[in-house]
C-alpha cells in the first residue's frame, strides 16, 4: 500500500509588518470559531435552542522562533499590522496556500535561557477583524 500523501511544514513562512522574529520555529494556526447563543424559551423542554452568532472570532496565532545572538525580543505591541502565512509549496512548486489579515501582537512568552538550551520566544498575534484572516488558494506548479 503506497504511502498517503501528505504535507510536513518545512518551508512554510511568516511576514509581519512590524518586523520581530527570527528563525521560525513552528506556527500554531487559529482556530476560528462562531459563538453559539442559547435563544431558549423557559416553556421550552428536552433540548436547549441554539443559534449562530452574526459574527466569526477569528483567534490568534502562535509563533515560536529562535532569538539569534544579538537579536532582541519581542513586546506586546497594540499597534495595527498585517500578518501573513505562507505554507508550504507542493512537491510539484507553485505556492502554498495563505493565510493574510490585520490584528496587533497580545501576548509574548519569556523565553528559557538555561544552558545547552537555544533561545526562544512565542509570539501570539490576534486578528482584530479589521481586515480578514482571508485564506488564499495554493498556486499549482508543473
Amino acid at each position: 500500500m503506497p504511502l498517503p500523501e501528505a504535507m510536513t511544514g518545512q518551508g512554510a513562512q511568516v511576514s509581519l509588518t512590524g518586523g520581530g522574529g527570527g528563525c521560525l520555529k513552528s506556527i500554531q494556526l487559529p482556530t476560528m470559531s462562531i459563538e453559539a447563543i442559547d435563544a431558549s424559551c423557559l416553556s421550552d423542554t428536552g433540548f436547549a435552542k441554539k443559534v449562530a452568532n452574526d459574527l466569526t472570532d477569528a483567534g490568534s496565532v502562535q509563533m515560536t522562533f529562535f532569538i539569534p545572538p544579538g537579536g532582541n525580543m519581542a513586546a506586546p505591541d497594540a499597534a495595527q499590522q498585517t500578518l501573513t502565512i505562507t505554507m508550504p509549496a507542493g512537491p510539484n512548486g507553485g505556492s502554498g496556500a495563505t493565510i493574510t489579515g490585520d490584528g496587533f501582537i497580545s501576548e509574548v512568552s519569556g523565553p528559557s535561557i538555561g544552558i545547552g538550551e537555544i533561545v526562544e520566544q512565542t509570539i501570539t498575534f490576534t486578528f482584530d477583524g479589521t481586515t480578514g484572516p482571508t485564506l488564499g488558494a495554493a498556486a499549482g506548479g508543473s
